[in-house]
């Protein structure tokens, strides 16, 4: 076969990962505001705070606050200048560590469970002392702020009113039963509801009138015939 001369782009790795299924992270245990340690790149060695984790289980990465820094290109927008400048570029997860909050060097960690059975970090692994590495307190605030109040929203009251009493539930659907029970099966319409219109037996010719509700039946009888283009009423 020959060669048409055009060249396939390369796919990525985290792209092929994708292709293939193969998931690198789905336990998240660094989080926005830990403290972690470098381990391979050109910041090897230094720590940083976290300000920001990708969640993509086929290309997760991180963003240290200082870290990898590299040049970016920004265009002029209204009153802001363009140039260069500088900022922090995303870290592979796998190259970062949590630091141990009592030793300072990198570990790992696994989850735990306190006497009252809160989930924690534990430190586990050469510089490890057991400690808890407590969640970091920036997670109590929401990385993107709330959508202003509109006129959609609803209500603080009508959202913490209560509309579930299981003491009266029974009451109320026995009475409902009652009701539904007590009456026609369907109300007198001019047409018949759309469940009795697609029903296909022998009520529409005319014949077993008795397999229907009596008010449906009336309004089969009262509907006006349609009128078919070319064909003759006899008398």
């Amino acid at each position: 076969m020959a060669s048409t001369g055009r060249i396939v782009p390369r796919m990525s790795k985290s792209k092929l990962r994708e292709k293939r299924g193969q998931i690198v992270c789905e336990a998240w245990r660094i989080l926005r505001g830990d403290k972690v340690y470098i381990t391979t790149g050109k910041d090897k060695g230094l720590t940083g705070t976290v300000t920001k984790v990708i969640r993509d289980i086929y290309n997760p990465r991180v963003i240290v606050e200082g870290r990898n820094m590299v040049w970016k290109h920004v265009k002029m927008e209204g009153s802001k200048d363009g140039g260069k400048v500088r900022i922090p570029a995303p870290i592979q997860y796998s190259n970062v560590m949590l630091v141990d909050p009592t030793s300072g060097g990198p570990v790992r960690v696994k989850s735990g469970f306190t006497a009252d059975g809160t989930k924690v970090r534990v430190s586990v692994g050469k510089h490890a002392t057991g400690s808890i590495i407590p969640r970091p307190e920036i997670l109590k605030e929401r990385a993107k702020p709330r959508n202003p109040a509109s006129i959609k929203d609803t209500a603080p009251e009508h959202v913490s009113k209560v509309t579930y009493n299981p003491e009266t539930m029974v009451e109320d659907f026995k009475a409902f039963a009652a009701k539904v029970l007590g009456g026609q099966s369907y109300p007198k319409l001019k047409y018949p509801p759309l469940e009795l219109e697609n029903l296909p037996t022998a009520s529409r010719t005319g014949q077993d009138q008795g397999l229907l509700p009596i008010a449906a039946s009336e309004a089969l009888r009262l509907r006006p015939k349609a009128k078919v283009a070319g064909k003759r009423e006899w008398p």
